[in-house]
């Protein structure tokens, strides 16, 4: 699957200041579910499964991308952030 580059959303994460006046302004960063493991799975083993190899290392890549928005963004310098999501995405 390829992920789109651009999305648009409704509720609180709509850009349209006439529906969302709280939160219109506020920079969106959509991380997608990698391995429907909630971003937890740390196993080194790589798993297989019907002949499929499954790399369960949800925690790690959740960590990378924070380090990388942390250092590279100016996300360190929030005052305060949103934590929105769906599916294995939102639960994690």
């Amino acid at each position: 699957h390829v992920a789109r580059t651009s999305l648009s959303y409704d509720g609180i994460l709509s850009k349209n200041c006439d529906k969302n006046p709280d939160f219109c302004l506020w920079n969106i960063i959509i991380l997608l579910s990698c391995d429907g493991g909630f971003y937890l799975g740390n196993v080194t083993d790589v798993l297989n499964y019907e002949s499929q190899p499954l790399y369960m290392r949800g925690a790690l890549v959740f960590d990378a991308l924070m380090d990388y928005l942390l250092t590279e963004t100016q996300l360190s310098r929030a005052e305060q952030i949103v934590l929105a999501g769906s599916s294995a995405g939102g639960i994690g």
